[in-house]
């Protein structure tokens, strides 16, 4: 919602780890925002079946997680060595993540 208010970004949201993949590759984003713990399948399971799949390789990932510290988000990657940004975070924080990684599209792994 939060990326969406700034009428810069059409979001397509997937709550499904099972079908994250299906559905990154029809909606094509700019940006991967990746939470650890999906539910039924874990998010480094899914960075790595992405950075794995020709489609979606060169696309950007960056974890949202309440698992590590701001600290730790902030000065080293603890995620399977992509960017994270630590739960709780604020509107600028998230927009700010986003515009740098979009500016500098390469992948994070």
């Amino acid at each position: 919602m939060i990326l969406e208010t700034t009428g810069t970004a059409l979001v397509c949201e997937e709550n499904c780890g099972n079908r994250a993949l299906e559905t990154a590759r029809e909606f094509r984003p700019d940006l991967i925002f990746l939470d650890w713990n999906i539910g039924d399948k874990k998010g480094g399971e899914l960075a790595i079946e992405m950075r794995n799949d020709s489609a979606l390789c060169s696309i950007p990932i960056v974890f949202m997680t309440g698992s590590v510290t701001r600290e730790e988000a902030a000065t080293e990657r603890v995620l399977g060595d992509f960017p994270t940004l630590a739960k709780p975070f604020s509107m600028d924080e998230l927009l700010q993540v986003a515009a740098a990684h979009l500016e500098d599209p390469k992948p994070a792994a």
